[in-house]
């Protein structure tokens, strides 16, 4: 009987087999490169057939290179040997697909995928939104973590920790970009409280005014002091991040002395001889008043990658610049609101940019430079970056006490996986303290008798 069920299975299995792909890809010759090229792994050269989209990567040993090109739009920045965004490029220009391949080596079409599920097979999302069959490529699972990629001999490990999820035939590493606020508070630190993001201080230091000991009022704590001197404390966590259409920041400052005009954030770089001028994402700046009103402004502006969508506000402060002033700007969609103000009281203004446009709506994110934090003279306190929008209720009371502000409701889960909490209780129970008595007897209790005591005579 069992030599009967396994000639059955080997029959099975001789015609059960998977798909196999197999894509004709272009040779590439390599041509002879030597150390003193190859110093970075990467160049670019012009009489070997580089254009705007292309480059040369170098072997091992560094004796020959092969031409690689950018994904589209992406194209080459010779100054940081990487793929970059066209708007941060200024010289170059494509004309047209071709700059991004020949077209002798670019695939036209994906090619056609049938997946067997039942061997743990899926097809890559590619013309038609499904895993068993369409365009695509062939991934098969081997466990939990591991997966053969097309028609490669070995295997290959989800990064992360993660695991292969045939349904979306991808890996799943269960990685937040935010999973909660973040808090710099900068008592003598310059790292995220909460989940320990650190922070360059720059030419800044910690200060404490005995008069006014930073924010809130009521709590002792210091603050970050900058000089103005075009050394501000960067956040190398905002370079290319990404947050989504809610989204959160919030920061206390005031100036020290006449300190003009000045940059409280922003992720903008200037015009270099060596690089082109980046535009920001996220800004806040001050200005001083006017001769006509007289108040002191606040401008922020958010913006995406290219610069399409740009949204702008100025506002006058509640007080001078010489006093702690907040901003806090938030968005959920097409829906932007600001808020600035003191501890005393705050100011809100409320947009919909969908009034203007339905698609009209930002994306938080980053671009390739960091957030430069204090860019001006004076000090900076209490930054708090956050994935989720506040009520106005919470947003009077973080004004009152910076260090309280709401949560969201998945982040105490993230967090207990980190090990930074306690899991919760299911149920409220109240310990009390009792003392332990033996248990009663049941019935009447009876008098023992007392011996009888002689009577003198």
């Amino acid at each position: 009987m069992a030599r009967t069920l396994l000639g059955a299975l080997l029959v099975l299995v001789m015609f059960i087999k998977p798909s196999v792909q197999v894509i004709d890809y272009p040779v590439i010759q390599g041509v002879p490169a030597d150390r003193e090229i190859c110093k970075n792994g990467y160049y670019w050269d012009e009489f070997q057939g580089d254009n705007c989209c292309s480059y040369h990567q170098c072997n091992e040993d560094h004796t020959e290179a092969y031409q690689r090109f950018c994904a589209p739009p992406l194209v080459w920045n010779r100054n940081a040997s990487t793929c970059d965004w066209q708007d941060n490029i200024p010289y170059c220009i494509p004309e047209n697909d071709t700059c991004w391949a020949p077209p002798e080596q670019r695939r036209q079409e994906q090619p056609e995928c049938v997946a067997n599920i039942t061997m743990d097979q899926c097809c890559q999302v590619g013309e038609f939104d499904q895993v068993e069959e369409g365009k695509g490529l062939l991934f098969t699972k081997v466990n939990e973590t591991h997966y053969i990629y097309h028609h490669d001999r070995w295997s290959q490990k989800c990064p992360d920790n993660g695991t292969f999820n045939l349904d979306t035939c991808c890996c799943d590493t269960g990685r937040h970009a935010m999973p909660s606020c973040l808090h710099w508070h900068f008592d003598l630190f310059v790292r995220d409280v909460r989940y320990n993001v650190p922070m360059a201080e720059g030419g800044c230091r910690f200060n404490r005014d005995l008069i006014n000991e930073g924010v809130p009022k009521n709590l002792p704590g210091f603050s970050l002091e900058c000089m103005g001197d075009g050394r501000p404390a960067r956040l190398e966590y905002f370079s290319n991040a990404w947050w989504g259409d809610e989204f959160g920041i919030a920061i206390w400052f005031r100036c020290v002395g006449d300190c003009g005009d000045g940059v409280i954030y922003s992720n903008g770089q200037a015009a270099t001889e060596k690089t082109a001028e980046i535009n920001p994402t996220i800004q806040l700046t001050i200005a001083r008043g006017g001769v006509r009103d007289g108040a002191d402004q606040a401008t922020f502006l958010i913006a995406d990658r290219l610069s399409i969508k740009t949204f702008m506000k100025t506002v006058d402060l509640v007080v001078p610049l010489e006093e702690w002033n907040f901003f806090m700007f938030q968005m959920k969609g097409t829906k932007l609101w600001t808020f600035w103000g003191t501890q005393e009281t705050h100011q809100a203004s409320y947009d919909d940019t969908s009034l203007l446009d339905l698609d009209f709506r930002f994306v938080a994110e980053g671009n390739t430079c960091p957030l430069k934090v204090g860019d001006f003279r004076g000090t900076i306190d209490q930054l708090l970056i956050c994935p989720f929008v506040f009520t106005n209720d919470e947003v009077g009371k973080w004004r009152q006490n910076p260090n309280l502000f709401p949560e969201p409701r998945y982040s105490f889960v993230y967090r207990q996986i980190l090990g930074l909490a306690a899991p919760p209780s299911t149920s409220t129970t109240t310990t009390t303290t009792t003392t332990t008595r033996p248990p009663r007897r049941r019935g009447r209790k009876r008098r023992r008798a007392e011996p009888a005591r002689k009577r003198d005579i």
